[in-house]
């Protein structure tokens, strides 16, 4: 096995946004959670890694299967709201949580 060689590669932002953050939040939350930056970075890519697999491929329906579903309701009963329209392709709990 080979030794790690003791950096990581990683840009950090200028700030933080939605693809990134800054050096001083990294420390910020590593701090808090009594690990190293490298340790910090490691455990989050460990767990992007881990949800990624355990996540189903069909957890959520594909555009196209959106797509013939809304045409097939409006078809079948003309316009209507977003909700109702998401109604035969979401859970309840996600219905509800759009209304």
């Amino acid at each position: 096995m080979e030794k790690p060689s003791g950096t990581i590669v990683f840009n950090y932002r200028n700030s933080d946004s939605a693809i990134g953050v800054c050096r001083e939040t990294i420390q910020s939350l590593a701090r808090a959670a009594g690990v190293t930056e490298t340790q910090y970075i490691h455990g989050i890519l460990a767990q992007h890694v881990a949800i990624e697999k355990s996540l189903p491929d069909d957890t959520y329906p594909s555009d196209d299967e959106i797509s013939r579903n809304n045409e097939a309701f409006v078809a079948r009963h003309g316009d209507v709201t977003i909700t109702e329209t998401l109604s035969g392709i979401y859970p309840q709990e996600v219905r509800n949580a759009i209304r």
